[in-house]
């Protein structure tokens, strides 16, 4: 069984939502795949949150103003230990200078959510 770990990301002030999805696809996915080499996540799903024309995220349920990420990621792990190693290698001396200026580049790290999460279910008709 896999891993996953479920991230909750917004874009730092002042940057718009194209600029946010386009350093994230060309320069942090591409950054990170180069740190990680053999030691990497299996999946790495980006789903951006659509906007409506205030640049807010379009809100179905709930409170309007509570959530304000502007994308939602998942990474799939061979299994626990195989984040661990991901996580360590992000961390380490060499590469965790580079991940968080990457970071902050593009994302308001203070509001930066990662969350575990357990098996999928799921139901289709």
């Amino acid at each position: 069984m896999g891993f996953n770990i479920v991230a909750f990301v917004k874009r730092k002030p002042g940057m718009s939502p194209e600029a946010f999805k386009d350093y994230y696809e060309n320069v942090h996915i591409p950054t990170i795949l180069s740190m990680a080499g053999d030691v990497c996540f299996q999946i790495h799903r980006r789903q951006y949150l659509t906007l409506n024309e205030t640049k807010k995220p379009v809100v179905l349920l709930g409170d309007k103003e509570a959530f304000n990420y502007d994308c939602v990621v998942d990474l799939e792990f061979e299994d626990e230990a195989a984040c661990q190693k991901f996580v360590a290698l992000m961390s380490n001396e060499e590469n965790g200078p580079k991940r968080i200026t990457d970071e902050a580049n593009f994302v308001d790290t203070t509001s930066l959510m990662h969350i575990v999460v357990s098996e999928t279910h799921v139901t289709s008709k």
